[in-house]
């Protein structure tokens, strides 16, 4: 799943729908798709729906990724649930819903700004420049 489902619009052939209206040609898919996969990380300030398709694609392609989720989205992702099988419907389990698709590669930090500020990340791999280079992610500027 995921952040948008694309469907066949009505009456034009060739073209798509993403859910909320928008209308997208095959060629601007490619092109969004050629992005993602050449992208050298992948960020998302309070993406809504993206979230999970955020950390999803950065976890499968093995690309670093920051996201900064804001609304959960429940009533659109009835089928998330958590590792005792209870809907995730809340931020903080939404947080944590996140970081358990890959626990020991994902972390959390809170940034220094009111509202949702906690920002979701993917570790540096181990075996590359250790925990130096790890506790230089997501720290605060001074």
């Amino acid at each position: 799943p995921g952040a948008a489902e694309v469907r066949p619009a009505q009456g034009r052939v060739g073209r798509h729908t993403l859910r909320g209206g928008a209308a997208v040609t095959r060629r601007r898919c490619g092109q969004v798709w050629r992005t993602l996969v050449h992208c050298s990380a992948v960020v998302g300030m309070h993406p809504d729906g993206a979230t999970e398709a955020i950390v999803d694609f950065a976890l499968a392609s093995g690309k670093p990724f920051a996201v900064v989720p804001c609304c959960v989205y429940s009533a659109y992702f009835p089928t998330r649930r958590d590792k005792r099988g209870k809907r995730v419907t809340s931020y903080t389990a939404f947080v944590k819903y996140l970081v358990d698709k890959a626990p020991g590669r994902i972390g959390t930090r809170t940034l220094p700004f009111e509202g949702k500020n906690i920002v979701v990340y993917s570790l540096p791999e181990s075996g590359g420049g250790g925990e130096s280079e790890g506790a230089m992610l997501c720290e605060p500027c001074e």
